[in-house]
């Protein structure tokens, strides 16, 4: 009876991580999730501070990696992108953060 919790828990991690979405577009991150509440979740690509990713070894087997990144978002301080695919998203959202800042005229001051 035990391990039916184990395996309960596991099987509805696995459903939450393939209805797991991410879109990158010029303006902004949409992030959808949820098994049986669904959500939507945006972040402006402009409030992007600074990130980095992970790649523990059980991902590394696996071809995916985690990106966080540190947002001026008050909703979302920390954005963190789990389980995506191996790639070169930190060049390309740091292409995406300069231009929005420069089309939206917005400067980062500390």
């Amino acid at each position: 009876m035990l391990s039916v919790l184990p395996l309960g828990y596991a099987m509805y991690k696995a459903t939450y991580l393939m209805l797991l979405r991410y879109e990158v577009s010029q303006g902004q991150i949409r992030y959808y999730s949820g098994v049986f509440n669904p959500r939507a979740d945006f972040l402006e690509i402009y409030r992007i501070k600074d990130f980095e990713t992970s790649q523990p070894f059980v991902l590394r087997l696996l071809g995916i990696m985690h990106f966080s990144m540190t947002t001026s978002d008050k909703s979302h301080p920390v954005f963190r992108m789990e389980g995506i695919p191996k790639s070169n998203i930190a060049d390309t959202i740091r292409q995406l953060v300069e231009q929005a800042r420069l089309d939206k005229r917005v400067y980062e001051v500390d």
